[in-house]
């Protein structure tokens, strides 16, 4: 743990602490009240267990959902799609696209490299918040006493309101994703026509 950044805390910790409260609110907190927060190693272990489940959401969102999220917005861009040179699939494994637009991002780090890591953490943030909820209901959905999701008589008021956050969230994320490509499509673009017309 000593060797983690502010950066991975909150890039693990964040989804990791949401698919906890969402677990934990649905429980009713006797999920988290089994580790004994209350305590200096109970705080510990709770932090620990938040740090390790964010790492497989971050893990399973990167892996598993954001290329299919990039290719979408990628798509959805004439800014982007004018940049790659090349359509943009959205349902493969392995895309030709994406892979030119993570070549152009990491060759131009003076363009990228300073103006957007912070802002690519952020949309990582809401959408890995968004599926650490949404996970945390799968998890209760298929959990043996099934979902019960009662709150002062009022049955599955929580789960509309945690469904509803998590796409608020997700939504937060894809338009600031949305914004986030096409400043940086839009620069990537204008620098690469500067130098081709530098060089004709």
């Amino acid at each position: 743990m000593k060797d983690l950044s502010l950066r991975d805390i909150l890039r693990y910790g964040v989804a990791g602490g949401v698919l906890l409260l969402t677990i934990g609110t649905v429980e009713g907190f006797a999920v988290v009240k089994t580790v004994r927060p209350d305590s200096l190693g109970g705080a510990t272990a709770l932090f620990g267990i938040a740090l390790v489940l964010g790492a497989v959401v971050y893990s399973f969102h990167r892996a598993l959902l954001f290329p299919f999220i990039l290719r979408t917005q990628l798509s959805c861009s004439k800014t982007a799609r004018e940049l790659l040179g090349c359509p943009v699939p959205i349902w493969t494994v392995v895309s030709h696209a994406e892979m030119r637009f993570d070549q152009l991002r990491l060759a131009d780090s003076d363009t990228t490299g300073k103006t957007f890591p912070e802002w690519a953490d952020q949309v990582h943030l809401l959408y890995t918040s968004a599926e650490a909820i949404a996970l945390g209901l799968i998890c209760e959905l298929i959990a043996p006493n099934g979902l019960t999701l009662t709150f002062a008589g009022t049955p599955h008021m929580i789960a509309d309101a945690l469904i509803a956050c998590s796409v608020l969230l997700f939504t937060a994320g894809a338009i600031s994703h949305r914004r986030l490509l096409a400043t940086m499509c839009e620069m990537l673009l204008q620098k690469k026509n500067r130098t081709a017309y530098e060089t004709a």
